[in-house]
């Protein structure tokens, strides 16, 4: 890979830590509600990601237009062939976001959050090691975590110690495919 390309490739993989970070404020939390009837907490399967759906999904739309974009001006390689696979998967969650809309089902939308953030974190580890690269960092973003702190957050139970990061990142995609 010549220096234009792994130029090209370090600007995509901030764009999409741009798109990890703004999924990053959407993650499903408690969410604090303060009304005339004083202070309540919401747990994340009440309400979570959906008080995002809002003007931060217009902010992450954009954004994922742009590495939209950014993918389909690649040449072919197999970076490229791992970008499409997260673009695929990335625009379907976002759809079902979008579809269920601000008052849908606070658990679909919590799930797609989940593995929206989940699987923007694992592409930038899996590109890096594929291009043998370090994964770009800009202080405007949340940095990728280390794929054991990904689990950690995501409450994810795959079995991914010891596993190539290749197989890892394949099972997470087959489970946005399900989502």
């Amino acid at each position: 890979m010549n220096e234009p390309e792994k130029k090209q490739i370090g600007e995509l993989l901030l764009s999409i830590q741009q798109f990890h970070s703004q999924i990053g404020i959407a993650f499903p939390m408690e969410v604090v509600i303060i009304g005339k009837g004083g202070t309540k907490c919401m747990p994340a399967d009440q309400e979570g990601s959906r008080v995002f759906i809002t003007v931060l999904f217009k902010q992450i739309e954009a954004v994922a237009s742009t590495i939209k974009n950014m993918i389909s001006n690649l040449s072919p390689s197999v970076a490229k062939e791992i970008l499409q696979t997260f673009l695929v998967e990335m625009l379907h969650l976002l759809n079902q976001i979008k579809m269920e809309g601000r008052y849908g089902n606070p658990i679909k939308i919590n799930q797609a959050v989940i593995l929206l953030y989940l699987v923007s974190g694992l592409v930038q580890h899996y590109v890096a090691s594929t291009l043998e690269i370090s994964i770009p960092s800009s202080e405007r973003f949340l940095q990728v975590e280390s794929i054991e702190k990904l689990f950690s957050l995501c409450k994810a139970d795959y079995e991914y110690k010891n596993m190539s990061i290749n197989h890892i990142f394949n099972q997470v995609i087959e489970n946005c495919r399900i989502c």
